[in-house]
């Protein structure tokens, strides 16, 4: 779904917002807000962050198992409603790092049949000053 949802992520990204959204403590956070606290039998209470990923991946592989409709199955929309959402308000670099930003910017442009990128001097101000302040961006 993240590589429909992000066709022109590398790789690498997709797989940093993958492990993101399938952290146990996400899972155990959307676990938690839809009840599962109160369908939880356990002699330990409350249940560890674990138990309510588990029982989350439960739901879900229930879903998945009894869903005969054509189309998206119920299983895949509560991913998508439950799951996916949880991307709301994150900024794409807090949940991937990149540590050679011209290189994944490089592979991208090649994804995309366009040419290297290329840095630009994009304006300045102050020139002759000692507060001067040049702006260089990539001329994509």
């Amino acid at each position: 779904m993240v590589r429909w949802a992000l066709p022109y992520l590398p790789e690498e990204g997709v797989q940093a917002v993958v492990n993101f959204l399938t952290e146990d403590t996400l899972l155990a956070h959307v676990s938690f807000h839809i009840g599962t606290l109160d369908l939880i039998m356990t002699v330990d209470y409350p249940p560890s962050p674990q138990i309510l990923k588990k029982v989350f991946e439960a739901i879900i592989g229930a879903l998945a198992t009894s869903d005969k409709v054509e189309g998206p199955s119920r299983a895949s929309r509560l991913v998508l409603d439950l799951v996916a959402t949880q991307l709301h308000g994150k900024d794409l670099t807090d949940i991937w790092d990149i540590p050679n930003p011209m290189k994944t910017l490089s592979s991208i442009l090649l994804n995309e049949n366009r040419g290297e990128p290329e840095a630009r001097l994009l304006w300045a101000s102050g020139k002759e000053s000692l507060l001067a302040c040049y702006h260089v961006g990539k001329n994509l």
